[in-house]
Formats: structure tokens, sequence, C-alpha cells
């Protein structure tokens, strides 16, 4: 009880020894694994959670336990590994404790596997649509979670934004806007009725929404929703040149979550503005490894970056890393590879 007051409270790293010294006790208390994985994650030691889930492991009579399959499918969910946390998430869906937010998590998962924004400022259209093979297998078990008596009015609007189908973005605004007029402190429905403004060109709408967000108090329950809110709302001040202000929300962002990837990105990107290239590149640093160096944008930006700051032996091993990953990514080749290697030969 007093870990859980301490994780509300945002007493991390109380909580963090709390629950260590519990699971050095009972390394099955999956309760507890589970939410030492998320102050891990918001610590930004994601990493330090895989000692404890090896715990887990040894000490379970059977390695598809539900509980430990939900907490190896969050962590694989943080670290940027969706098809891996699908399968373990696979396992729990069907249990009476860990079930929904299983299901809730593979929903979420098929919708966005990388947590892109949907819409961005910056580049003043959608930027990210799910697949007709996604969305299938979203809505599929979102009827699990109906059949459950949970409420997915959320995740059935967020799944008509996903189409970009006018029609379907026209009726998750309707019923959000009934949900808004219901309740206008719900987080939930402000940041996905602040999505369907943006992408139809209604800016002002969209970011009073999202400052109604920013002035909402931190809520753990609302995480990810607050997060997604500040990002868009950084998003936005960045494409209007209001660097100062799309830094501090970048910065709140990083207080809470200390490993969210497009924060440290659009910091990057705020130094890059400002030419201020060791600055950037050191940002775009942290965002490459945090998403294990599978992301390209990143990856190009980093490479970019580093040539401009002089680092040009790092500027080379990046876009060796990005080509190698994604082989027809042929513009970091020319604008970044070949110019690095020929600084480095005079």
């Amino acid at each position: 009880m007093l870990a859980n007051i301490m994780l509300f409270e945002g007493k991390n790293d109380e909580a963090i020894e709390t629950f260590r010294s519990l699971l050095e006790r009972q390394p099955d208390n999956y309760r507890a694994l589970g939410k030492l994985i998320h102050l891990f994650r918001r610590v930004g030691q994601l990493d330090s959670a895989k000692e404890f889930i090896d715990l887990a492991e040894k000490k379970a009579n059977r390695k598809n336990d539900a509980g430990l399959s939900f907490c190896r499918g969050l962590y694989k969910r943080f670290a940027m590994d969706p098809q891996g946390a699908l399968r373990e998430l696979n396992n729990a869906r069907f249990d009476g404790f860990y079930g929904v937010e299983a299901l809730t998590l593979m929903v979420e998962i098929y919708l966005n596997p990388m947590d892109e924004l949907v819409y961005s400022c910056q580049q003043k259209r959608v930027t990210y649509e799910t697949s007709p093979e996604n969305l299938k297998a979203a809505e599929a078990l979102i009827e699990k979670l109906r059949m459950r008596n949970h409420d997915t009015t959320i995740l059935e609007c967020y799944g008509m934004i996903l189409t970009n189908k006018q029609a379907n973005i026209d009726k998750a605004t309707k019923i959000l806007s009934e949900l808004y007029k219901a309740n206008k402190n719900y987080t939930p429905v402000l940041v996905a009725l602040s999505i369907c403004r943006l992408i139809a060109k209604k800016t002002s709408d969209a970011r009073n929404y999202l400052k109604e967000v920013d002035a909402q108090a931190y809520q753990p329950q609302f995480s990810f929703e607050q997060e997604k809110a500040w990002l868009m709302l950084a998003d936005f001040y960045i494409a209007n040149n209001k660097y100062d202000l799309a830094e501090k929300i970048c910065a709140k962002c990083l207080q809470y979550n200390q490993s969210l990837v497009k924060a440290e990105e659009f910091m990057g990107i705020i130094k890059e503005k400002e030419q201020s290239y060791v600055d950037a590149a050191n940002h775009y640093e942290k965002a490459w490894r945090m998403s294990n160096m599978k992301n390209a944008v990143i990856g190009y930006r980093l490479g970019f970056n580093y040539m401009k700051a002089k680092r040009f032996v790092e500027a080379v091993n990046v876009c060796k890393e990005v080509i190698h990953n994604y082989p027809n990514y042929k513009n970091i080749r020319t604008d970044v590879l070949d110019k690095a290697r020929q600084q480095l030969k005079t």
C-alpha cells in the first residue's frame, strides 16, 4: 500500500526501492513487477526491469503464466518491440485479472505500434495511418473487451480516426464531442478530440483542448494521454517557431517520463533549428538509444547533426546502422554518409 501511495505521489526513487525489496523476497509478485516496470520507464532505466523479469521467470512454475506474460509484454511494449509485446500479451488476455489490461494494450499496439503522432503540425498533414490488417485485428480484440463489459468508446474512436477516412473521423468527432459535453475534464476525450480537430485543420480548437490537458495536474492513470497531449502541443509550438514554449513542454514530458523518445527527438529538432548542432546531436543520441537504434528518421537526424558537429566517425557509424536496418532508406547515404566520408578523407 505504501509503495502505491508513493507511486501516485511521484516519489519514484522511494517507490522503486520498496518494490525492489518486495520482489527480492517475492519474485513472482507480478502486480508489483508490473508497477516496477512502469517506474523504471518513468525514470529512464527500463533495462533495469530485465533483472526482475529474470528472477520472476526462475521462480515461476509455468513460463507462460498470465502475470509473467503480461509483465514481459509490458516491458516489450515500452522497449519498442510491438511484435514481441503482442506475443506475450496474447498469453495473458484470457486471464481474469490481467485479461482486460492485456487486451487494451494489444488494441493500442495494433492501432499504433510505435506510438507515432497521428498528425504533425510541423508537416501539416496526417503522418500515421493504421493498416487494414491491424485495424481488423484491433476491432476483433475490441469486441472481446465489450464482451467483458469494458467501455471501449475511446478505443473505437481511435480506430475510426486511424482509418484516415473522413466519414469515420466525422463519426468519431461527434461521439467525442458528446462525451466532452458530459465531462469537460476527461483527459482521454480531450486528447482524442484534439486529434480530430487537427485533422480537420481546426488548429485553434485543437490547441485549446491540449492546453486544457496541460493545465491539469499530473494523473498517473492518464499518463499516456497526458504525454501524448504534451507532445502534440510541443509539435504545435515547433511548427509556429515558438521554440522556448516547445522546449518547456518537452522538459515537462521528460520530468515525468525520461524514456519518452519523441520528447528527446523534439528537443533535437529545436536545437537543430537553432543551429546548435552539438546539443541537437546529444538529444538525438538519447532518442536513438531509447528507440533501440531502430528509428530511421531519428538515425538520419543524428547522423546529420553528428556531421554538422564535425563528429564524422560517429556520423558514418550511425548511417551504417540505419542502412543495415533499412536498405531502401537512400537519402541518408547521399545526404550524410557520402559527405561524412569525404570529410574524413580531407
